[in-house]
Parts: C-alpha cells; sequence; structure tokens
C-alpha cells in the first residue's frame, strides 16, 4: 500500500490511562507481548504516518527515537472523553487526530493508512472514519478524526467513547488482528499467539540443501 493521502498535519493520541482492572489492574501500556509493551508497538504503527506523537498518561519511558508528548488527564479514572480533552492543546495545529486505545498491539501503519485515506476520500462532509468494531459499528478508539469537531468534545467523566463521534462516520474494516484490545489474560494470549504466527510468516524460507551427488568411477578398460 502507497503512502495516505495527504491530509495535512496527522496528530496520532494514544489513551495509556486505563486501569487494567480485567488484567489484574496492571499497567496495560507496559504489558509485554514480543520483547516489546503495547505502547511502544501502537506508537511504532502510528509513527509511520503522524507528525507529531501524543500519549495520555503518566509519562513512561519509551524505545521509540523521536520525541513523544506525555499529558497526563486532568479526570484519570474519567474514561476516554476526558482523556481526548486532556490532549487538546498538544494537537494543536493539526488537520486530523488518530485516536488510538494503548490495548491495540497488533496494529500496523498500513491499518492507519487505511483510516487516513479512508477519511480523506470521504469529503469534508465525514467528520471521521474508524474502524469496525464486532458488532459492525464504528470503534471510537481507532478512529482518525478531522480535528475540529473533536477539539468541541467537552470533558465529561464516565461519558461513553461513542459520544466521541461526530454524525458523519465512514466504517473501515480492518479485520480481527488490527482491532483486537487485549482486556483480558485470555486476549493477551491470544494477542502472543497471532504475533508468533506473524513473526513465522515474516521469516524468509531457507530452501533445503542440495543432495550430494556421486560421480561414478570411470568404467576399467578391458585388457
Amino acid at each position: 500500500m502507497g503512502p495516505p493521502a495527504d491530509t495535512g498535519l496527522v496528530v496520532a493520541v494514544v489513551l495509556a490511562g486505563g486501569a487494567g482492572r480485567r488484567l489484574g489492574g496492571v499497567d496495560k501500556a507496559g504489558l509485554v507481548l514480543g520483547g516489546r509493551t503495547m505502547l511502544d508497538r501502537v506508537l511504532d504503527a502510528a509513527a509511520g504516518v503522524a507528525g507529531r506523537l501524543v500519549v495520555v498518561g503518566p509519562p513512561r519511558p519509551v524505545a521509540l527515537e523521536r520525541a513523544v508528548i506525555f499529558v497526563e488527564d486532568d479526570l484519570p479514572g474519567g474514561g476516554p472523553v476526558p482523556a481526548v480533552v486532556a490532549a487538546g492543546d498538544a494537537t494543536g495545529g493539526a488537520d486530523v487526530v488518530l485516536l488510538l486505545a494503548v490495548d491495540l498491539p497488533l496494529l500496523t501503519t498500513s491499518d492507519l493508512s487505511r483510516l487516513l485515506d479512508a477519511l480523506a476520500d470521504a469529503g469534508p462532509s465525514v467528520g471521521a472514519a474508524a474502524a469496525a468494531d464486532p458488532s459492525g459499528g464504528p470503534n471510537p478508539l481507532l478512529a482518525a478524526y478531522r480535528a475540529a469537531p473533536l477539539a468541541a468534545v467537552e470533558a465529561v467523566a464516565d461519558s461513553p467513547a461513542r459520544s466521541l463521534l461526530p454524525p458523519a462516520v465512514v466504517v473501515v474494516d480492518l479485520g480481527p488482528e488490527a482491532t483486537l484490545n487485549v482486556n483480558t489474560p485470555a486476549d493477551h494470549e491470544r494477542a502472543a499467539s497471532l504475533l508468533n504466527a506473524r513473526a513465522g510468516r515474516a521469516m524468509p524460507r531457507e530452501c533445503p540443501p542440495a543432495s550430494p551427488t556421486t560421480t561414478p568411477p570411470p568404467s576399467a578398460g578391458r585388457p
């Protein structure tokens, strides 16, 4: 797939302040899969398409060799809507905001390019391009938003994530791997298994060694 359509300045906002209750209270962002944290995996995917990277949540070490802006949530535990509002100043000047949950470890740059392309192709009357959730509806935490309507969202604690979505949304089927949320130990195991399978597909196949050939000795001449 080629580069995404020109959508102006793209800012990626990763929401990384969740408590991870169904994972025993562990920090989701720091959960390791395939030797890398989930935060690093999502940032790596976003870095290929975003001109600025923002993380809402406590500052953490990251492996990415470029600047990452950390923003503290003014209403920690208040859900994704206040977290998005907290990132407002850090997204200043953006034309498009990629809003991403931190628990999407199988997300790729190609997946995000598809969202940006869909938003560009849909025209200015469409406010967001969102990945399809399991029911086929738009996933508000895996979506590309036009910055202006997203900036109008108000910080209301415990508001449902879907309240972030504008009236007109195009839905993109990114497939089950890109949209896999790691919310439970079973999800973690499934993501690890899929990562292993992906790594196996990426390894070049080795040709079997050639069988040795034996040249028969020359026939002895008759006396």
